[in-house]
């Protein structure tokens, strides 16, 4: 299933116009999760069942994953391996999509884990 997760804790009308583009692009309204509270909130949403194995998580920016480079490669690894979930920058599918990376097997995995 597709999701998308925007954080937006500042309300920028940006992010309100990314998570539209998200919906127009095909993601069912109900599962594009704009998060205005901290990453405490993510965290929740994520171990309640927001993310499940087999799922693409669209996310607007990397730093939806974390505020710091340390907690960004964490969650990554945590989605993508402990989840089993892919992740896809919304907007720039051809430079980050771990379903690419997932086709090419063991090297894929490989390169995924060092992609950040």
């Amino acid at each position: 299933m597709n999701i998308g997760y925007i954080r937006n804790p500042n309300n920028d009308s940006r992010k309100t116009k990314i998570a539209t583009m998200m919906i127009e692009s095909g993601i069912d309204q109900r599962r594009v999760f704009v998060d205005t509270g901290d990453r405490e909130r993510y965290l929740m949403w994520r171990d309640k069942g927001g993310i499940r194995e087999g799922d693409v998580l669209h996310i607007d920016s990397l730093g939806s994953l974390g505020d710091e480079y340390e907690e960004i490669i964490a969650e990554w690894k945590y989605i993508t391996n402990n989840l089993q979930t892919e992740i896809v920058l919304f907007g720039y599918e051809e430079m980050v999509d771990t379903r690419k990376f997932k086709e090419m097997g063991d090297a894929g995995k490989y390169i995924g884990d060092q992609f950040l």
